[in-house]
């Protein structure tokens, strides 16, 4: 089973750390196993243009996923401090959910989408309404996680409420096939969802001198 392989997910069933963690180091392997790998024509010839493209666009898209998960994975306890210099955790994830945003504007998952939500012979005016309400909801994702004037706290919490959003918005597209979403798309529902909860709980309490008597 690799990353593009649906699963049955139920979102109702909270994971714990441990768990999560074994599962994300399991699909991490799964996914780093089966890299894109180009595929050249029976005739010993090379890819044309178009096919060299679909390579690469869907090496940085698997590479991109597996730098998410592993940077989500590596801030589960502890969020990342928006650092000054050149490591910045907190602006290495910002770009990374931005690029999973972006790519509701992109050709190839445009029309995918649309394939799936738009009936064969529909009238254009259907096309173009369900175009924009594609186009509407990633902007509606920019502009909720991404504005420059959020505090850390709250921008962080914006990220981990957008890969949420986006896994419904991917579950609900996929729930005809049998209620089923990849499994990094369910993987990254969970670690936001196990860190933003993280990020509820009270700070613990420390027992001063005079308590401990």
């Amino acid at each position: 089973m690799t990353d593009q392989t649906p699963a049955p997910f139920e979102l109702e069933l909270p994971l714990s750390g441990e768990e999560l963690t074994r599962e994300a180091l399991e699909l991490l392997e799964k996914m780093d196993k089966h890299r894109p790998s180009p595929v050249f024509p029976p005739d010993g010839g090379g890819m044309n243009d178009q096919e060299t493209l679909r390579f690469f666009r869907n090496r940085e898209r698997n590479e991109m996923s597996l730098r998410l998960i592993q940077s989500l994975l590596a801030f589960m306890d502890q969020p990342p401090q928006p650092l000054r210099g050149p490591f910045n955790p907190y602006a290495q994830i910002r770009e990374l959910v931005r690029f999973q945003v972006d790519l509701l504007g992109e050709r190839d998952v445009r029309e995918a989408v649309l394939k799936e939500r738009v009936p064969p012979q529909a009238p254009p005016p259907l096309l173009e309404r369900e175009e924009e309400r594609l186009e509407g909801l990633r902007l509606h994702l920019m502009g909720e996680a991404f504005q420059p004037s959020l505090p850390y706290q709250e921008g962080y919490r914006r990220l981990l409420e957008t890969l949420r959003q986006l896994f419904h918005f991917w579950a609900g597209l996929r729930s005809r096939k049998e209620g089923r979403a990849r499994r990094s798309d369910l993987l990254l529902y969970r670690l936001a969802e196990y860190i933003e909860n993280k990020l509820s709980e009270p700070p613990p309490l420390v027992d001063t001198p005079g308590e401990m008597e």
